[in-house]
Formats: structure tokens, C-alpha cells, sequence
């Protein structure tokens, strides 16, 4: 202080405060069990402690320093401590390989005040544990399961009869026999034997998802069917449908099939497992040989002299059969007379016009697929069907096959006009319409619209199943029938 301008130094002694400590708690409570075996550093932490003394200058604060610890005879910390010594709430120590049961003491320290100690009672059992390890597994198959390694505990697997595994580490490989059991393991350290909770183990025939692959067609060359990613089997039958032979493979998971004649057909497989268990899986269906082309409409194949009878002055198609569908399908004509006669492809099938009775066309079609080429010819000769035919108008659908819509496309052939072909509708309609029908192969109606003469329009078919269809137009003068294959 200063007084009268001279400078005069006071002293005062404040203390000692006498401290009420609050006692630490030891996070997990006052016992902790430490297996024997068990090595690695463990944490031992303290609740949160919070300075409640009036006269501290920390006073409400957590505190995490200033512990006084005490650690049994043989321990240390993480860091080389041993013995007492101070610490932060939390220590890292490492425990000796040991079945004995010890004390870690702890107190909190403010200067030469000290809180009550705490008592954390150690033991060194077994911990209690489980065999780890799928649930779900395939006959016949290695498959591995674990319980906790530990120093100088030995282990005892129990296994369902039947089950091929030996082992007394903490692992065992077994291979299942069975369709279910349960596997469990004993292990025996630290003075006593501890048994874990037994797991179950549901055995399956094979993977999920294991089918047959192989090609969509098969050739007289034969084509290989397998069937990947199975265990062994005790038996595995490989048969087949019509069309079809095996060549080699039976019993094993790569059989080789032939083609005997052309057809759809189909391969399917049955397992026997080791286990006992009885699996087919799913039959893929398959094509054999080449394609095969039939008239819907019967028709006789050309032998030279053999033609098939049409109207002159009116359009003509085929109505074939190609399977299978996806098949390339060539159309070419290989002799006319006159060679001017009027025809097309449209899809799987021709349009021809005759103008005049007595002429004649020989057209071959060509199916092909990656086993070869199915060709047959077919001749056409144009006869008088009385009126003398007609002008009437060419019809087509394209695409066809379709698989969400098709057009129809009319057309006038030459030498008629549409001029000369209304004036012959002039007695029944001045303005021709009618309509489109749709029917299925079994005579059902499935579709039916308004049609105007000589107009394109769509027909929508994307509702439609697969198959082929007869469409019937109806334009107010004549009818007409036409095939459209659906093909999604």
C-alpha cells in the first residue's frame, strides 16, 4: 500500500484447506473380468468426477487428472508404469498371463489430499463366447468356424455325426454330411472349462442360384451344358427331350448333347447330394437343328411340275411357320413366267399378284440359324376364279414380325388405278369403309377397328401374348387375310 508516499508490503497466510474428496467409480462398476490368457491392453476408466469443494478454484469442473493409482505386483501400464503412481481418469494396462484374481486401486490426489480409495476387483476367467461362423452352408463344402484364441487354453469341437472337421486350435475347417446340426466348442484355461452357446447350422444342396447354362440352340455337332460352382455329388442325371441324344458327360457337371431332327426340345438335370439331398434344377429349354418352315395354309412343295393354284387379278400370301422365331428368313424367286410378275417379302412370308391366268412363279424360301439353313420351294400358278379376279387393293403389314405395333399399307398393283378401282365400288358405297379384325389362333376375337379404304393405319399389339395372328380387313369393297407374327 501507499501511504504518504511510502511503500509498505503486507503479507497474509491463507490456509490450509482441508479437502473433501468425493470417491472415483470405476466405469463398468467394482468388478471386471480379465481372461487369464488375454495379453492386450485393457482401458480401466473412471466415471466422470466433478470437484465439488467450495473452496477450490475448479469448483463444478470435471476433473481427469490427479489420480493416484495402484497396480498389483507384476502389472504395468502401457506406457512402463508399475507400482503407484499418478494419473489422467483412464489408463492403458497391459496384464500378465495369470489365473490369479488381484485389486487395481485408485484415489483422487489435491496435492497432499487424497480422496477414499476405489477398489476394482479383477478376475482372470474364461469370458463367456460364441463360435463364429456362417448359419447357412452347402453339402459337401469346407467351411470354416472360430472361438477367441487364447495362450494355453486348450479347445474341444463337438460336431454333429457325421461331420468330417478335427482341430484343438481356436478354429476348426468341417465339412457338413448332414442337413442340419449344431457345432460347439469347449475351451479350458484359467482354472476351469467354459462351454459356448451351440450353433445351429442349416445345411443346403447347393449355392443359390445354381441353374444349368448352355446354348439357346443345339447342332448335330453337339453343343455343352454345365452347371457351375456345385460340390461333389454322389449322382447327377443329365436328361432330355424330343429332337435331342446325350453324347457324353452323364454324372458329371459337363454333359455334351446332339441334335437328331429339328425341333424345340429341352435339357434338365437331377442332383444327389453326399447329404442325401434330391435337387432339379430348372430345364432350359432349347432349339435342335435348323429351322423348320411350315404352312399355315397347306401348300405343296415345287417338284417341277406341281404348282399351287391362285386367282389371277388378285393378291396372294403365304401364311408360314418359322421356329424358331428369331430365325433369319430369305425369300427369293428362282423362276417366273413372265419374269415380270409382281411380288415382295413382307416378314416371314411373299405377296404376289397375277394379272393374267396361266402364269407361273417358283419362289424358294430360306430359313436359317447357327446350325444351318432349311430351304424349301413352292410354285404358284394364277387360274380363273370367275369375274375375271379384280383390281382390288393390295394389302401388307409391316414390320412383321411386331412387337409393339404394325401397319397395314394398302396398295394398288399396276395396271389398275385407284381411279378404275373406286368406280367399281360406285353400286354399293360412294365413300368405302369396313374394319380391321384380330383373332388369335383359336378363333377369338382380341382386336377390332375402324378401317377406310385405301388409308395406312396402325394396330397396336403391345398387349397382345407372343403368337401368330390372322388379320382380316374388311375395306368396304373386299375382304383380305393376313398372318402378323407378335414377338415381344
Amino acid at each position: 500500500m501507499n501511504y504518504l508516499n511510502q511503500t509498505i508490503q503486507i503479507t497474509a497466510s491463507v490456509g490450509p484447506f482441508t479437502l473433501s474428496l468425493p470417491t472415483p467409480t470405476f466405469v463398468g462398476g467394482t468388478t471386471k473380468n480379465i481372461p487369464c490368457y488375454l495379453i492386450d491392453p485393457v482401458t480401466i476408466s473412471l466415471n466422470s468426477y466433478i470437484n465439488t469443494e467450495e473452496n477450490g478454484i475448479d469448483k463444478n469442473l470435471e476433473i481427469t487428472s490427479n489420480f493416484e493409482w495402484t497396480l498389483p505386483s507384476g502389472w504395468q501400464t502401457s506406457t512402463g508404469q508399475t507400482g503407484t503412481f499418478v494419473s489422467s481418469s483412464s489408463i492403458s494396462i497391459v496384464p500378465p498371463t495369470s489365473n490369479s484374481a488381484v485389486s487395481i486401486k485408485v484415489r483422487a490426489k489435491a496435492n497432499t489430499q487424497y480422496s477414499t480409495i476405489a477398489t476394482l476387483q479383477i478376475t482372470r476367467n474364461l469370458d463367456a463366447f460364441n463360435v463364429e461362423g456362417s448359419p447357412t452352408i452347402v453339402c459337401n463344402t469346407t467351411n470354416r468356424y472360430t472361438v477367441p484364441f487364447g495362450a494355453g487354453v486348450s479347445y474341444l469341437w463337438q460336431l454333429p455325426t457325421g461331420w468330417a472337421g478335427v482341430s484343438t486350435t481356436n478354429y476348426i475347417d468341417v465339412i457338413p454330411k448332414g442337413t442340419t446340426g449344431t457345432i460347439s466348442c469347449t475351451m479350458t484355461g484359467c482354472n476351469q472349462s467354459k462351454v459356448s452357446t451351440p450353433k445351429t447350422i442349416t445345411v443346403n444342396a447347393v449355392n443359390a442360384g445354381t441353374v444349368i447354362s448352355g446354348s439357346a440352340t443345339v447342332c448335330t455337332s453337339g453343343a455343352t451344358f454345365t452347371i457351375n460352382n456345385i460340390p461333389l455329388m454322389n449322382s447327377i442325371l443329365w436328361t432330355c427331350g424330343p429332337n435331342l441324344t446325350i453324347f457324353s458327360g452323364q454324372n458329371t457337371t459337363s454333359c455334351i448333347f446332339k441334335s437328331i431332327s429339328n425341333g424345340s426340345s429341352w435339357i434338365k438335370a437331377k442332383l444327389v447330394t453326399e447329404c442325401g439331398q434330391i435337387v432339379n434344377l430348372s430345364q432350359i429349354n432349347v432349339w435342335s437343328g435348323t429351322p423348320t418352315v411350315s404352312p399355315l395354309i397347306s401348300l405343296a412343295n415345287f417338284d417341277g411340275s406341281t404348282y399351287n393354284s391362285v386367282c389371277n387379278s388378285q393378291n396372294y400370301s403365304t401364311n408360314m411357320d418359322i421356329q424358331p422365331l428369331e430365325s433369319f428368313v430369305e425369300w427369293t424367286r428362282i423362276a417366273a413366267n413372265p419374269e415380270t410378275t409382281t411380288w415382295y417379302q413382307s416378314g416371314n412370308n411373299i405377296n404376289s399378284y397375277f394379272f393374267y391366268v396361266n402364269q407361273t412363279a417358283v419362289y424358294r424360301i430360306s430359313a436359317t440359324n447357327s446350325c444351318g439353313c432349311t430351304s424349301y420351294d413352292f410354285g404358284f400358278k394364277s387360274i380363273d376364279c370367275g369375274g375375271g379376279g379384280g383390281c382390288n387393293v393390295v394389302y401388307t403389314l409391316s414390320p412383321n414380325p411386331a412387337s409393339s405395333s404394325f401397319t397395314i399399307v394398302p396398295n394398288i398393283p399396276a395396271p389398275c388405278n385407284v381411279a378404275t378401282t373406286l368406280a367399281k365400288t360406285t353400286a354399293t358405297s360412294s365413300s368405302p369403309s369396313g374394319f380391321i379384325s384380330v383373332f388369335d389362333q383359336q378363333g377369338n376375337l382380341k382386336k377390332k377397328v375402324k378401317y377406310s379404304y385405301n388409308t395406312e393405319v396402325g394396330i397396336d399389339v403391345s398387349g397382345l401374348k407372343n403368337g401368330i395372328y390372322l388379320v382380316q380387313i374388311y375395306d368396304g369393297i373386299s375382304t383380305d387375310q393376313k398372318t402378323i407374327v407378335v414377338n415381344h
